[in-house]
């Protein structure tokens, strides 16, 4: 496959970013643990409940500029793609007394900015390019994955993050121990259109660098108790 010489292909500009809607959604009740006073009569104090994700708002992690592949769309050279370093994105920390299951879910890849961009109506095909690209077309370039390390949840290297999250489907869950933290990281991956658009899947890349600053994706947060207080000795 030869290297892009003429067309204008890799255009810098484009920061992807990660936006995360932290949604915090507690459900179950913690049980209580018993301690005695000198007058004879029993007290109980609430285990305390507390997960955070970094922010109850949304924020937005920068991957600075991703570009698409340098490499010149061939028919028989597969379906071309780049991605980002990994990075680390969210970090979910439980300060409660009991442990706390949390579930990550993903909304769907949007356009940050340009608030309002130029897309087409019937968008690029194979044999034209005449009108702009869809929404679909330019979102549908772009994906995120997200990984975290089994064995030590909290860990701070990017190169140890390699179990991957499900974000479709049903929600992955990864049970949080009180007092633990939860480190995780994201790879953007931009692929180009070749299978739809052939060789105008250059022309749909060019455009995108030409016209979108940023792309993100929303994250859904929720916990839920994940042990019980035995009511052990205080």
């Amino acid at each position: 496959m030869e290297k892009k010489t003429n067309r204008k292909k890799l255009v810098i500009g484009l920061a992807v970013a990660l936006a995360v809607a932290a949604l915090l959604c507690v459900s179950g009740i913690t049980l209580a643990r018993y301690v005695s006073s000198a007058g004879g009569t029993a007290n109980t104090e609430v285990a305390k409940w507390s997960v955070s994700f970094g922010s109850n708002e949304t924020v937005t992690i920068s991957f600075g500029n991703l570009s698409p592949s340098m490499e010149e769309y061939s028919a028989d050279g597969g379906v071309r793609s780049n991605e980002s370093e990994k990075k680390l994105a969210l970090t979910v920390t439980n300060n409660g007394e009991v442990d706390a299951a949390v579930s990550i879910s993903a909304g769907t890849v949007s356009v940050i900015e340009p608030a309002s961009p130029d897309y087409g109506v019937t968008g690029y095909t194979e044999s034209s390019t005449a009108d702009n690209p869809t929404q679909e077309q330019v979102t549908g370039l772009f994906s995120f994955d997200l990984y975290y390390d089994a064995d030590d949840i909290a860990c701070t290297e990017p190169a140890n993050a390699v179990d991957k999250l499900t974000l479709s489907g049903e929600a992955t869950s990864v049970v949080v121990a009180a007092g633990s933290t939860l480190n995780l990281y994201a790879v953007v991956t931009w692929t180009s259109a070749d299978t739809e658009l052939k060789k105008n899947a250059d022309a749909l890349d060019t455009w995108v660098g030409e016209n979108i600053e940023s792309v993100g994706l929303s994250l859904t947060l929720s916990a839920a108790q994940a042990s019980e207080a035995d009511g052990g000795e205080a």
